[in-house]
This record gives C-alpha cells, structure tokens and sequence, in this order.
C-alpha cells in the first residue's frame, strides 16, 4: 500500500525515519536531520522570500521619497503665507499669517529631523 501511495523519495525519508533509535528520532521524518528528505518547495519559498524582502525595500524607499515629496509642499505653504503678509495691510492679519507660517516651517523641520532618523 506504501508504493502506491508514496514516491519513491518520499518512501525513502520514512524508512530512514523509521530505522532510527526511538530515543533519537526526530519527532517528524520531515525534519532537516533526514538526510533523504528533501523538501522540493523550500528553494522556491527562499527565492519568494527575497524578493519579497527586495520588494519592501523599494516600497520603503518609494515611501519615502513621497514623504520628502510632502514636506516640500507643505513648506511651499509657508512661504505662501509669508509672501501674501507683504499685501496685507491690518495689522493683526500679518501677524497671524506670520505665526501660522513659522508654525508651519517649524513642523515641517521636526518632520525633516523625523525622516532622516
């Protein structure tokens, strides 16, 4: 029954299994101590792996240049308000466009400072 339903490799890691001291054996004949168990999918999985891990990589990458991408906008933002304070005439207005721009660069550095750590 074995031969037919086994391969003749698979057969081949069993009976290594089996010949072994109970004391110790493996627990599984699919373990990396059978040295005629090969599992034909592993290669495959590691090579998946990696370029998985390659894929992250530029994905991270990506990520984060579209961050940088972010902070020269929002820095464009600051300087738009400083630039439209110079047609202001009150005041008050000014000074809140000027503290709302301050705000807005110090923000964008503490990002900048985040982005490089």
């Amino acid at each position: 029954m074995r031969r037919s339903l086994f391969t003749p490799a698979f057969l081949a890691a069993v009976r290594w299994w089996e010949r072994q001291p109970t004391a110790s054996r493996p627990v599984s004949p699919f373990s990396g101590s059978n040295p005629r168990y090969r599992n034909v999918f592993s290669a495959r999985a590691s090579a998946l792996d990696a370029r998985a891990t390659a894929y992250l990589e530029r994905h991270h990458a990506e990520s984060r240049g579209i961050d940088y991408t972010v902070v020269a906008v929002i820095l464009t933002v600051a300087l738009f308000l400083f630039g439209i304070t110079t047609q202001l005439s009150p005041p008050a207005a000014r000074y809140a466009l000027v503290v709302t721009g301050i705000l807005i660069v110090l923000g964008s550095i503490a990002r900048l400072v985040d982005l490089s750590v």
